[in-house]
């Protein structure tokens, strides 16, 4: 059986292979990206009324080319190769207006949406953008359009696709010199491909069957870029937007939106672990040492016999309720150090947390794979990607007396940016 599903998992992401065969550009990955799944979910999102919303990868193009069209007659002046900025909190109009950028042949710059109008215009100016697409109001160094805006334009019937091929990330942009990183539809094509090697490690992260994935990392961001929005569209998963970043609508969202997978930063497992040891903590001793052992048990610190009936799975449903539901599968924590408390709280819990690496210069290069927990409690960060090597330089190396070495991480990558 589990022959089975390591081949069917394997065949699954080996469907990468294919943009081999093509230019690798961005239109490329768009393409594949569009026409793997058209019929299944692309994203999830929340009306209203909290009721969860449905559109399928077929949707999502045709949202796509027709904003492009619109986009094309309101850059009509600007020339082909120009940089846009993009500067959108998460939602499906991100991803509308990330591809629509490209097909009417302009390179997006990923903004931070909540980035000061100082800040934005000192990144705008470096970059020597062309204009900027936000929803905010104010004036900024270039001419600006508002999503609406756009989507108001009358459709241009007679727009062909005549695509770019770089995606340009930048640090924050508070003083000074900005660092852009400009990566190549080949870049992105090998980040992509790096999935090849998942299989060999662990049959949860991605699978044929549905996924779907928290859109809480900002897209802006390699991290939520790449682990995220990337991934995910292109081997068509489900990418479920909250309605907002606050925390209760964070947990609405992985709850009802029936989240399989969530990637975070540390600061945010942290928050969950500490809330949860304060509700604890709250609770009547029997209540207080049930979950104590439910922890324990989960981290293998004690037998099924020593955990007793905190062993039994109703009860990590009724703990896992009160958090971040019980149909969470895969969690990822990246961007920092996740403490060796908060990863046994959480992988405690039955929640699988496992600790990832990368950097806005090399893209997202691994995540540590392995199915036990003991060796997801040790914080690694795992081996590398399929076509990432991994280095500790001789200068400045160190072994300790265990045989820990330490030193400069030197990376090689067919994914690292131009």
């Amino acid at each position: 059986m589990k022959k089975d599903k390591y081949a069917a998992v394997k065949a699954f992401l080996e469907a990468s292979k294919a943009l081999e065969s093509t230019t690798m550009t961005m239109q490329d990955i768009y393409e594949a990206t569009m026409s793997r799944c058209p019929k299944k979910t692309a994203y999830i999102y929340f009306d209203e009324s909290g009721k969860p919303r449905k559109k399928t990868y077929d949707d999502f193009q045709n949202r796509v080319f027709t904003t492009a069209s619109k986009l094309s007659r309101l850059l009509s002046g600007v020339p082909h190769g120009a940089i846009v900025g993009l500067k959108l909190k998460n939602s499906p109009s991100w991803g509308v207006f990330f591809w629509a950028i490209l097909m009417t042949g302009h390179q997006p710059l990923l903004l931070d949406a909540k980035l000061a109008k100082f800040n934005t215009d000192n990144l705008l100016k470096q970059a020597q953008a062309a204009c900027l697409i936000t929803n905010e109001e104010e004036e900024f160094a270039v001419p600006h359009y508002r999503s609406n805006e756009v989507y108001n334009q009358a459709s241009d019937y007679a727009f062909s696709p005549d695509w770019a091929n770089h995606v340009i990330f930048c640090s924050s942009g508070t003083t000074g010199d900005a660092k852009m990183m400009v990566f190549s539809g080949k870049n992105l094509c090998a980040q992509i491909e790096a999935c090849r090697s998942i299989p060999e490690n662990t049959l949860d992260l991605m699978y044929p069957s549905e996924i779907r994935i928290l859109a809480m990392l900002p897209f802006h961001h390699i991290f939520g870029f790449v682990a995220v929005f990337l991934w995910y569209s292109f081997f068509g998963k489900a990418i479920v937007y909250p309605s907002s970043m606050s925390t209760s609508d964070l947990l609405y969202a992985a709850k009802k939106g029936k989240v399989t997978h969530l990637y975070s930063v540390p600061l945010f497992w942290d928050g969950v672990a500490q809330t949860l040891t304060r509700q604890i903590a709250s609770l009547s001793g029997t209540k207080a040492d049930l979950f104590a052992r439910l922890i324990a048990y989960n981290n293998h610190k004690i037998s099924k016999k020593e955990a007793g009936i905190a062993s039994r799975k109703f009860i990590l449903k009724a703990f896992q309720k009160k958090v971040l539901g019980s149909s969470l599968r895969y969690g990822i924590s990246g961007g920092g150090f996740l403490s060796p408390k908060t990863a046994a709280v959480i992988n405690g819990l039955g929640y699988p947390l496992y600790n990832g690496f990368g950097m806005t210069e090399i893209g997202v290069t691994s995540v540590e794979m392995s199915p036990r927990v003991e060796q997801r409690l040790r914080s690694s960060i795992g081996k590398p990607f399929y076509g990432v090597e991994y280095k500790i330089g001789e200068q400045g190396k160190t072994i300790d007396e265990s045989g820990q070495v330490s030193g400069q991480l030197y990376v090689r990558s067919p994914i690292i940016h131009e």
